[in-house]
This record gives C-alpha cells, structure tokens and sequence, in this order.
C-alpha cells in the first residue's frame, strides 16, 4: 500500500484567553471525549511529544481498557531524538527548529507511521521558564494531528494520503511551565477531536 504525504503546512492560529483556566475536571473530560470518538470510528491513536514529556500519554493510560484505541507514544524530547527515533528531516531541524509549524507536522506524520495508528498528534513547544525569544516566546507551542485518508472513493484502492493539520497556541510566558503542559495536553485532545470531525 502506498502512502501520501502531502508537502504543504495547513496552520491554524488558535486563540486561548488569558482567563482561560485548564483544570482537572476538563481534562478528564477531554479525554473520555477522545476515547469516546475514537471508539465510534473503530480508530487507533498514538502520539509524538516533546515538550510534555509524556503527559498526554499518560492522560489516556490512567483509563482502565484504553488499549483498543490507544497503541503507545514516543517522547522525543532532545532535538536529535525528533531526527534520530521519529525521523524528522535535519534540514527541517536546521533550518526551521524543533518547535515550528514545520517540525510538528513531522513529528505527527512520523508517529502515524511508526505506531501505525489511523491518528498521530505531536507536540512540541516552549514550557519555560527559560528558552523563550521574541519570536518564539515561552508559551508557544504547536500541536499537530494526523491522520490516514482512506481513498475509498478514489480509482486506486492501493493508495492512502495522509492529511495534517498544525495548531498553534500561545499559553502565555508569564504561566507556570507545569500549566503550560496541562494546557497543552487539554487542547491536544480537543485538537484531535476537532480533526477528526472535520477532516477524516
């Protein structure tokens, strides 16, 4: 079977509110929502992550059976584990850096193939406090979701693509690093969740 990749970047600036508040209660939430979906379509999921450091992860094994929908993460979160495990272009590395429209989308693709899911979310950005430029602040962060198109309505049945959508969020540098993950890895799910609606 012959996958696609496709080579734009479809970005989506997402706004959070300063206000915006990630508890406990919405997190639980957004993942029993995640699990719910994905057993609806009968779909696998695994992730990519970096700058969560498996949090999103374990979000999903703290629920007893997940197993049927959830196949594993990889935690990529030196920048030469992003080039060396998930295999993401060097150039891309190089020239872009681990935390750009252009490494996230990679990580997720790379993951969906890896784990061989039906949907791969990465996420790579600056947790802080340190790390932080003007144009990449402590807060940003870029999330990533993936997923395999079946070309069922396409003449060549041997043929699959691969669509990504990259969100990028900006949690504030001012928020704590442990916040910033929490948000992160709330908005990871609602991402997947908005994807998988729209797109596949």
């Amino acid at each position: 079977m012959t996958i696609s990749v496709k080579q734009e970047v479809t970005l989506r600036k997402m706004e959070v509110a300063s206000s915006q508040i990630y508890g406990q209660a919405e997190l639980q939430n957004g993942v029993a929502r995640t699990i719910q979906v994905l057993r609806d379509k009968h779909a696998t999921l695994g992730f990519a992550e970096s700058c969560t450091g498996g949090l999103l992860a374990s979000t999903m094994t703290q629920v007893s059976g997940v197993s049927d929908v959830f196949m594993g993460a990889l935690v990529t979160y030196a920048t030469y584990t992003k080039a060396d495990i998930l295999g993401v272009d060097e150039q891309t590395l190089a020239h872009y850096g681990p935390v750009s429209t252009e490494c996230a989308k990679q990580m997720s693709e790379k993951a969906l193939m890896l784990l061989k899911v039906d949907y791969a979310v990465a996420v790579t950005g600056l947790a802080g406090p340190s790390g932080g430029t003007t144009e990449k602040p402590v807060g940003l962060v870029f999330i990533s979701v993936s997923g395999i198109k079946s070309a069922q309505d396409s003449k060549d049945s041997e043929t699959n693509d691969i669509s990504t959508v990259v969100f990028q969020h900006e949690f504030g540098a001012k928020t704590a690093r442990e916040d910033i993950q929490r948000a992160a890895v709330i908005e990871a799910h609602k991402n997947l969740q908005q994807f998988i609606t729209e797109n596949i």
